[in-house]
């Protein structure tokens, strides 16, 4: 996952703030947001769930990123 151009909270509850205002939103035209933690930036995001289940090159991205 590129998060580069994402912005870097400095904690889980103020990422998990956030992630609770944009799902709160009737109006937003994508999905749901969850917070996690970004050991590249040293930090936290927000952004979409991924399913790995089915999705084994996701899962290898998700490795190859470090995101464990």
């Amino acid at each position: 996952m590129n998060c580069a151009n994402k912005k870097i909270y400095p904690n889980k509850q103020m990422a998990d703030k956030a992630a609770y205002l944009h799902n709160k939103d009737l109006f937003k035209e994508d999905g749901d947001v969850t917070s996690y933690q970004c050991k590249r930036h040293r930090g936290w995001h927000i952004g979409h769930p991924r399913q790995y289940d089915d999705n084994s090159i996701a899962r290898i991205h998700q490795i190859l990123d470090g995101e464990f």
